[in-house]
């Protein structure tokens, strides 16, 4: 929903019931024409070949271009994109805590992100892992996964009530 609002021209956390329902016209109009709603082949979609322009996140497309000889590329389209974060949470009644937040530290730890920042391709919120230089140049020069121009994303907001709405609008236009 957030890339049909965002097609459309609006913020993809709009809470308009209006701009909702243009999207999800958008969406209902090209259902057809869509191989897969997930978020697991859409790489594997495009490098086989079953499709050619996919929606998904930046290092499993760097992965999959680059393991299969890909022509293709990734970019956020002029109408703009996602900003997205993995994070990390302790649930308040973890049966062990403390590995918990060990194994957050490990992460946390320059050396530690940077390793998983050049495996990953995916980048880094650790200050400290890119001013170290522990990052590999490649990964932080490659503009894919260190955008230049961030004025094009958006990160995800929480809508509170209106969130269902979401939902809704992409089952009925999948439907």
């Amino acid at each position: 929903m957030g890339a049909a609002l965002k097609y459309l021209g609006y913020s993809l956390n709009s809470t308009s019931e209006s701009e909702l329902a243009e999207a999800e016209a958008v969406i209902a109009d090209a259902v057809s024409r869509v191989a897969a709603f997930d978020s697991d082949q859409y790489d594997d979609l495009i490098v086989t070949g079953e499709s050619v322009v996919g929606h998904g996140y930046s290092g499993n497309f760097l992965w999959g271009f680059d393991e299969g000889d890909s022509e293709y590329d990734y970019f956020v389209p002029d109408e703009g994109g996602t900003i997205w974060v993995d994070n990390m949470a302790v649930l308040t009644d973890a049966p062990h805590p403390c590995t918990a937040f060990t194994f957050m530290n490990f992460l946390l730890d320059a050396e530690n992100g940077a390793q998983l920042t050049n495996f990953n391709w995916y980048a880094s919120p650790n200050g400290a892992s890119q001013q170290e230089g522990l990052i590999d140049a490649e990964v932080l020069e490659n503009p894919i996964i260190y955008p230049t121009d961030m004025s094009l994303l958006e990160f995800i907001e929480d809508t509170g009530d209106f969130e269902i709405n979401f939902t809704d609008a992409l089952s009925r236009a999948r439907s």
